[in-house]
């Protein structure tokens, strides 16, 4: 069978004694430019420095890997300052593995600043398409975090509570977040110490983070890919039907003690645009539009929708729809909390769903959307209120309305602050 190529995108992989069989080649990217290392890069330093987290993640990997046919390649690519820095020398790493056909990634690198998610969706699309398999850790402080929230990326984080044994994990079917698996991670050293021999790895060097998971589940997908399954969707099939437990809802915000959701007494500063569609249409084209204005304007702006299908490269999440959710403001703080958004504009379908976010602190602009009569009540309820007669504007396209709607925000925001 042809062997797996498998790269670690990290800061090195140290060369010692109980991994010098492993490693194939090692590179290393510096403004820019790859440069190859050698077969087993460089000589660590000396053992007080302690060891590279890209060799922690190679020993996670060959701890848990039960194939032996498979090729590790290692790519350094923090030898510089600066996030934008680090992002461009990913991105140089990115096209090496294409060029180079490289089948698995393992990725504990990421970002969680919006300017940079387009050029790296950009990226990995060129990698799925030549169908490598990327699994990429979430951020360590749970944020929205490219490329691991991504559709075709198996996003992975580590559990948080104490329901998860060691090898198991939780795999999430609706991940709102993008991260499909939760798994187990306390290597604290103490399971991995019979493999280092020179005895030098100390157990505050390994603690329990998200980027530990990433090989975990790397090597699960090399005994995947080794029995035949290619393709990340049926990879992640194969995931989830072999998971421990399954998380199909979005609603279910606690599984196993990972709770989803902010404290409740936490306060949220985000401005929230609220709409409510009383004319019962799709309104799903003006709130896409009405985001991409602000994306544009450099705000960092997500949607909640109850129509369709969640985007997570678009910015729209997608809620189950119910007449009057009592768990709205739930939701909207567990979107808080992993996308750190600049503006919030969340659709609701009941007065009730209004209120609720309002007594929270959460309303601070309505746009109404009405067919016939205007509700009167909410008319006098709203201070900061953008209210639309669908028939009367029937004559604006799409976009005019949403360039209108938006204008009026623009306008309401100033006036506010």
């Amino acid at each position: 069978m042809k062997r797996i190529k498998v790269v670690i995108i990290d800061d090195g992989i140290d060369r010692v004694d109980f991994n010098k069989d492993r490693i194939i080649e090692c590179y290393n990217v510096k403004n820019k430019k790859i440069s190859y290392l050698g077969k087993h890069g460089e000589e660590i330093s000396g053992s007080s420095t302690g060891f590279r987290h890209g060799t922690l993640c190679e020993e996670v990997f060959a701890h848990f890997v039960h194939t032996y046919e498979y090729d590790l390649y290692s790519i350094n690519i923090f030898e510089c300052e600066g996030e934008i820095n680090i992002i461009d020398n990913l991105l140089e790493a990115i096209r090496w593995c294409i060029e180079n056909k490289v089948e698995v990634i393992n990725m504990s690198i990421g970002t969680t600043n919006f300017a940079y998610f387009k050029i790296i969706e950009e990226a990995i699309e060129l990698l799925v398409k030549q169908g490598a398999i990327i699994v990429a850790a979430e951020s360590n402080e749970n944020r929205l975090t490219y490329p691991a929230c991504l559709p075709k990326v198996i996003g992975v984080r580590c559990s948080r509570g104490v329901g998860l044994r060691p090898n198991e994990y939780i795999y999430n079917v609706k991940a709102i977040d993008g991260i499909e698996v939760i798994a187990f991670s306390s290597y604290g050293g103490k399971e991995l110490e019979h493999k280092l021999t020179d005895g030098s790895l100390l157990v505050s060097e390994m603690t329990k983070c998200n980027s530990f998971t990433a090989p975990f589940i790397t090597a699960k997908v090399c005994e995947l890919i080794k029995r035949g399954i290619r393709g990340v969707e049926d990879i992640k099939h194969e995931l989830l039907v072999n998971a421990n437990y399954i998380n199909d809802s979005i609603d279910k915000f606690i599984i196993l003690g990972e709770d989803y959701c902010l404290d409740s007494d936490e306060e949220i500063q985000m401005p929230n645009i609220v709409i409510y569609n009383e004319a019962e249409i799709n309104i799903n084209i003006i709130i896409e539009s009405l985001r991409t204005y602000f994306i544009e304007d450099n705000y960092n702006s997500i949607a909640i929708s109850r129509i369709g299908e969640s985007s997570i490269e678009n910015g729209i999440y997608v809620l189950e729809r119910n007449d009057s959710d009592i768990y709205i403001l739930d939701k909207v703080k567990m979107l808080y909390k992993f996308t750190n958004p600049d503006i919030l504009i969340t659709e609701v379908l009941h007065i009730n769903e209004i209120q609720q976010l309002k007594e929270n602190g959460l309303v601070d602009i309505v746009i109404y959307f009405y067919k016939n009569e205007i509700n009167k009540d909410l008319l006098n309820s709203y201070e900061n209120l953008i209210s639309m007669n669908l028939i009367e504007r029937n004559n604006l396209s799409d976009q005019e309305r949403t360039r209108l709607i938006y204008n009026r925000c623009i306008d309401l925001f100033e006036s506010i602050n």
